[in-house]
């Protein structure tokens, strides 16, 4: 807000306004460089204090490059000054602290360009990776991720649905003891309507927070339409002040697998998701670990796929049938993990126990488009249909656009979408 007016070209970030004037200064900052810092330490000595930590412009470092400690150094007194905030943070909560003692990197070096990013494809070298893994991280990623889960809790149909009952049965999200808010979404239809409705009353009877919203009706052939509805939504609920523990309840009309669809899209889409409580009055049951698709079939949600992380959007189901619980396994993880080129810096990158063999490209801009087209249209042959969706500042720059074109040019047609930008999409 500047002076009373509000700024249409500002953003939401983190429930946090931020004026597009702001936004230009600190990108003007970020290009000269006044970011881009590096840490070392001002010593050598074998036992380095954190208290000799620095940060310095990169111009800086690499001007006086032969005069600075080795890197390791520094590492060594960051890992020091980790473990000091952390025994100063236990100590007060009376609890004993253990540091962690971290093993000495291996002499040994790597056979090949590639070999920590993963495996080969046909024709690469991938004789460094043949020796096995010894950590429990590599030995059993079940460990870190489970295989997906819904519980279907049966309701009587007469009986009113209250936001006390969806809020004691579904799971709560990770650290939150109870629901901050409640978001109920009713699908298009009368019925949908009138029970969202009670949902609501019944919240707002137990002092509950509750805001509701509504799913338009939409033709099956309006993709536009569908994909608007799904950012307008997610947007409203975070400017309403949707977090991670809020529910989202999405009160079905036909209780239809595109009805599910669109309350896991909807529940995936802000933050890093929130948990969704279905509501359906339908007879059948429809899984929702299955490949889900929207009714117009061009956005679809699969639990099963491990780049979800194993998290199903959908964490309850409520209706008329029996108790019962959804279980499927997770699909095995294959990224794609091509041999670089000489402009292709490998970055080896885990998250849970998912590899993401990721790539920094060094040339010239064109020729990084080109080749990630190419890749994809090589992975996955020519079945590929791409959905590019970007926010407003990518969109603006021609990234998404020259990225759908030059895999267009490759006889992969697709569509294309940009949406508000910010931190929650």
């Amino acid at each position: 807000n500047l002076g009373g007016r509000a700024d249409p070209s500002a953003e939401l970030r983190y429930l946090v306004e931020v004026s597009e004037d702001s936004q230009r200064r600190v990108l003007e900052r970020a290009f000269e460089g006044e970011f881009d810092k590096v840490l070392v330490c001002a010593s050598a000595a074998e036992r380095p204090s954190p208290s000799q930590l620095e940060l310095v412009l990169r111009e800086e470092f690499e001007a006086k490059k032969a005069l600075v400690t080795p890197s390791t150094v520094a590492a060594e007194a960051l890992d020091a000054l980790i473990a000091q905030l952390y025994r100063t943070e236990m100590e007060s909560l009376g609890k004993p602290f253990v540091a962690e003692v971290v093993a000495q990197p291996s002499e040994k070096k790597t056979k090949a360009f590639c070999s920590n990013f993963g495996r080969q494809l046909p024709g690469g070298d991938d004789a460094s990776t043949s020796e096995a893994p010894s950590s429990l991280f590599h030995a059993r990623p079940d460990a870190v991720l489970a295989d997906p889960s819904v519980p279907y809790f049966s309701m009587d149909a007469a009986a009113p649905l209250g936001a006390a009952t969806l809020m004691a049965k579904t799971p709560l999200p990770k650290g939150a003891s109870e629901f901050s808010s409640l978001h109920i979404v009713a699908a298009a239809g009368p019925l949908a309507a009138e029970r969202a409705q009670g949902v609501a009353s019944s919240a707002e009877r137990a002092g509950k927070k509750a805001v509701s919203y509504s799913w338009p009706a939409i033709s099956p052939d309006d993709i536009n339409a569908e994909y608007e509805a799904f950012f307008r939504i997610t947007s409203d609920m975070i400017l309403n002040g949707a977090d991670r523990a809020s529910l989202l309840v999405f009160v079905a009309d036909e209780g239809s697998q595109a009805e599910v669809a669109v309350a896991a899209i909807l529940g995936m889409l802000p933050f890093r998701g929130m948990q969704v409580a279905f509501v359906t009055a339908s007879s059948e049951h429809v899984d929702p670990l299955g490949c889900l698709r929207t009714a117009s079939g061009l956005f679809e949600y699969s639990a099963q796929q491990p780049e979800r992380m194993g998290r199903c959007p959908i964490a309850a189901m409520f209706g008329p049938l029996p108790d019962h619980v959804f279980r499927r396994p997770l699909a095995a993880w294959q990224p794609l993990k091509p041999t670089p080129t000489a402009e292709e810096k490998p970055a080896p990158f885990k998250i849970g126990a998912l590899e993401l063999p990721m790539v920094t490209f060094e040339g010239q801009y064109k020729a990084g488009v080109a080749r990630l087209a190419e890749l994809l249209h090589g992975h996955f042959g020519e079945g590929l249909f791409p959905v590019v969706a970007v926010g407003e500042t990518g969109d603006a720059l021609g990234y998404g656009r020259d990225i759908l074109a030059a895999v267009d040019a490759l006889g992969c047609p697709g569509f294309y979408f940009s949406h508000a930008s910010g931190e929650s999409f």
